[in-house]
């Protein structure tokens, strides 16, 4: 019984996870007592959160409840007429004249329950079922299903398997297998098994109710109330719009995540990417400065023809070989500095054509001899005397030759 308690509670995804179902029994003197269940459904599961009974007051019965929870109705007591329908008949005005000759149709409610074996019916004035709506209704409560009499406990039938009777507010109920078979009022005050529940007598009503909203089965045996289904809209419109919620808040939720995770590998692949750049450009930056160092370099090495064929070695090998024994030097420039033009030009010139020659020799004749040999040397076009002193105190002649190359 318990599985198929649940089986029906798992098919419905927009039904509410708490109802109150609500017993209203009026009594002759106008007071209205108030019995409440809470039913609670949760991983497939049914149960009582809490119920209260002797409510009173409104007011009471507010503290109990909170007007969030939908609110499935059952009424009894006085002016609510319940008792079995003895024909076929279908007609609410034949139905009618039966129990209450002369009553007007259009001033009650009508609630009929049908089965295999007979049919039953709960009838009330409609002045009486409003007030106690519209009393509800002005503590905020959504009434979404209403019953009258004893048939609100007809929804449980089928899921008590042992008893032959059950028992329900002040009336005992004979059921034949799942159907209704007869009903009285009673004074015992038994209890119902449920599933692993023991419901009291007195709570089963309102138990009952929130049930049968649950279940689903409370268009089949409620009245016929416009107000009622406007409600349940509303509930269902309402559970709708919070899952939807939620639904936009986790899609949002998930967006923004998204987002923060591609933000974030974006942003760390940005700062490698400019590191990169910023290397990329420091290298650029010093290959510059190198390519500048080696244009400058080029320029000195080409002005000081450097970058040509150099024949500093051969000379200086040729002419070193010619020195005579009687001939010591004191200068021997290949490439001699250009100071002038180094002084102009603030920079390190040479001549690119020109050597130059100086020394001491104390035999003018070796000297003349050896610039004749000079003369000879492959590549060298002409030799001059620049400079020659002779000292006859110390016998020794200083001398300072100038060398034309071929270009």
């Amino acid at each position: 019984m318990k599985t198929a308690i649940n089986n029906i509670i798992e098919k419905l995804s927009l039904a509410p996870k708490r109802v109150a179902g609500v017993e209203a029994v009026l009594s002759d003197n106008g007071i209205i007592t108030y019995t409440a269940t809470i039913l609670n459904r949760e991983r497939g599961a049914l149960y009582i959160e809490k119920k209260s009974s002797q409510l009173t007051t409104l007011a009471t019965l507010k503290e109990f409840l909170n007007e969030e929870i939908p609110l499935a109705l059952t009424i009894n007591g006085r002016g609510i007429i319940s008792t079995k329908l003895n024909t076929s008949e279908e007609n609410h005005d034949k139905i009618l004249q039966t129990i209450l000759p002369n009553a007007k149709t259009d001033d009650f409610y009508f609630q009929i329950i049908k089965n295999t074996y007979s049919s039953f019916i709960a009838i009330a004035r409609k002045q009486t079922v409003d007030l106690v709506i519209s009393q509800l209704g002005e503590l905020n409560f959504k009434v979404t299903s209403c019953t009258l009499g004893p048939f609100a406990s007809v929804s449980l039938l089928p899921f008590i398997e042992s008893n032959t009777f059950i028992y329900s507010g002040q009336y005992e109920l004979e059921k034949n297998e799942t159907d209704l078979k007869s009903f009285k009022i009673s004074g015992e005050k038994k209890q119902n098994v449920i599933g692993d529940e023991l419901i009291d007598a007195e709570f089963l009503p309102s138990y009952a109710s929130a049930f049968q909203y649950l279940a689903g089965g409370h268009e089949n045996v409620e009245i016929e109330l416009a107000s009622l289904q406007t409600n349940r809209d509303d509930v269902k419109h309402k559970k709708l719009f919070k899952i939807l919620s939620i639904g936009l808040l986790v899609f949002f939720f998930v967006t923004l995540l998204v987002n923060f995770i591609l933000f974030s590998i974006f942003s760390d692949a940005n700062n490698e990417l400019t590191l990169k750049q910023s290397n990329i450009v420091s290298l650029i930056g010093k290959e510059e400065e190198l390519k500048k160092d080696i244009q400058i370099k080029e320029s000195f090495l080409s002005e000081a023809g450097w970058l040509k064929s150099s024949r500093a070695a051969f000379y200086a090998d040729r002419i070193a070989a010619t020195v005579p024994d009687k001939v010591e030097l004191t200068e021997l420039s290949i490439y001699p500095l250009d100071e002038k033009e180094s002084r102009k030009s603030k920079k390190h010139t040479f001549y690119p054509s020109q050597g130059r020659i100086a020394g001491l020799c104390s035999k003018p004749e070796v000297l003349n001899i050896w610039f004749t040999e000079l003369k000879k040397i492959e590549g060298i076009k002409d030799v001059r005397m620049g400079k020659y002193f002779f000292d006859n105190k110390t016998m020794t002649g200083t001398f300072e030759l100038t060398i034309d190359y071929n270009l």
